[in-house]
């Protein structure tokens, strides 16, 4: 038995939605992972990872019509690492989350919010007033 799992929260870093020639949407995205801790000089470490991760179908359309630089994100999805060459011939390792959920994190974004269209309702408190039973 085997778990293939992984969980991140972050800030959007870059998006970009393209499509396959099947007309599918895919969007690749780079998420900042922070984290903070005390060293044991005993000064506090900020330290960011990037994260990368792709979405597909729906998900891919949702993230490129609602998701924009800075926001927060929830991500989760299955960890791949693939093999590739780069222009100079020399062989690379990529490894990102294939995701398969993701939910809105924080309130808004600095900048102005005016010309953004609001986001969807996405979370677990709002489904009360919507469940019909």
């Amino acid at each position: 038995m085997s778990v293939n799992n992984c969980q991140f929260l972050g800030r959007v870093g870059q998006i970009e939605t393209r499509y396959l020639p099947n007309g599918d949407a895919v969007t690749n995205l780079s998420l900042a992972c922070n984290e903070k801790y005390k060293a044991k000089s005993g000064e506090m470490v900020e330290h960011c990872e990037w994260v990368r991760a792709s979405f597909f179908g729906k998900q891919a359309e949702t993230l490129s019509k609602w998701v924009q630089k800075g926001d927060q994100l929830y991500i989760a999805g299955s960890m791949r690492t693939r093999e590739y060459t780069d222009k100079e011939g020399n062989k690379r390792t990529s490894t990102e989350i294939r995701g398969d959920k993701f939910d809105f994190v924080g309130g808004k974004r600095n900048e102005s919010e005016q010309d953004a269209p609001a986001k969807p309702s996405g979370s677990f408190d709002d489904m009360d007033n919507q469940i019909p039973f």
